[in-house]
């Protein structure tokens, strides 16, 4: 997985203000911006965010959960034709 950009991401200042949005969560939406395409549209794993950010999954879904429920982010389930899960597809709100 590669950053989206050359060298540096655009981090909003407005995240940085929200007192909701602090230690891991901060990280992990971070991360999310770092990697986002043209739609804010985040295509990682799990797994690739727990090794990014060095936190473990379970740490990862914590969080991520808590950044859908603050409306920071959405998440979308992507599944194969035969209904298998395929992956998750995180878009950044705020």
């Amino acid at each position: 997985m590669t950053s989206n950009n050359s060298g540096f991401s655009i981090i909003p200042n407005s995240i940085f203000d929200n007192d909701d949005v602090k230690d891991f969560a901060l990280l992990v939406l971070i991360i999310l911006h770092c990697y986002k395409d043209n739609k804010n549209q985040v295509n990682m794993s799990l797994n690739e965010i727990a090794r990014t950010t060095g936190l473990n999954k379970k740490t990862v879904v914590k969080y991520i959960k808590k950044l859908i429920k603050l409306g920071y982010i959405t998440k979308e389930t992507r599944v194969t034709s035969e209904k298998v899960f395929s992956s998750n597809i995180y878009t950044i709100i705020k």
